[in-house]
């Protein structure tokens, strides 16, 4: 018996996805090449600045010259891919404190369907709609995670992975894993009173 790895989208969001299979470096060769056949859905929520529509669908091309091992080569030899993300937003509150230029801070809860993974896709997409992440530190908005950090207690990039369906890899059989909203970013969401 052994175990790969399958899945991994934030570590502060969801542990990693683990699969406790027999003879496992065969599937795991197959996850990794043909992720796109046996991924189904991704629901995430996260908390964003402002006030974000109620339900859009986010299309932009990506550029892949972020990976590590790319960033040396030339952006102009690097195709770019396409990245798709669904959201609609749940919950809203304006809070009485002037963290930006404004006298209020709107924040969302929204819920996020993953179309594609591309690497900081929503965080990016977020950020090229003018509703950053809170918590996040490379596209977020520093005044509004140290609101929060200081003010509301939580330091934590605010993006939960609630749910994650595949299809098994050997039965072919649509596997569902869930993971409850648990910790500050629950405890937010009761302080606001709301309900996702």
């Amino acid at each position: 018996m052994a175990a790969f790895f399958i899945q991994y989208i934030d570590w502060i969001s969801l542990p990693p996805v683990l699969l406790f299979l027999p003879k496992a470096v065969r599937l795991q060769r197959r996850y990794s090449s043909s992720w796109k056949v046996i991924y189904h859905q991704k629901n995430i929520l996260l908390y964003a600045e402002g006030i974000a529509r109620k339900k859009v669908s986010l299309t932009m091309p990506s550029p892949v010259a972020d990976f590590k091992h790319q960033r040396k080569r030339p952006k102009t030899d690097l195709p770019r891919q396409q990245a798709v993300t669904l959201y609609r937003r749940l919950e809203t509150i304006e809070l009485p404190y002037e963290v930006d230029r404004y006298p209020t801070s709107r924040y969302s809860l929204v819920e996020i369907q993953l179309k594609t993974g591309r690497r900081h896709q929503i965080r990016r997409h977020f950020k090229h709609i003018h509703h950053p992440l809170i918590g996040c530190p490379k596209y977020g908005k520093s005044t509004h995670n140290r609101f929060f950090a200081n003010r509301l207690e939580c330091s934590r990039l605010l993006l939960h992975a609630s749910e994650l369906k595949l299809e098994h890899p050997v039965s072919g059989s649509q596997l569902k894993i869930q993971c409850e909203i648990q910790g500050s970013f629950l405890q937010l969401i009761q302080r606001f009173k709301w309900q996702p």
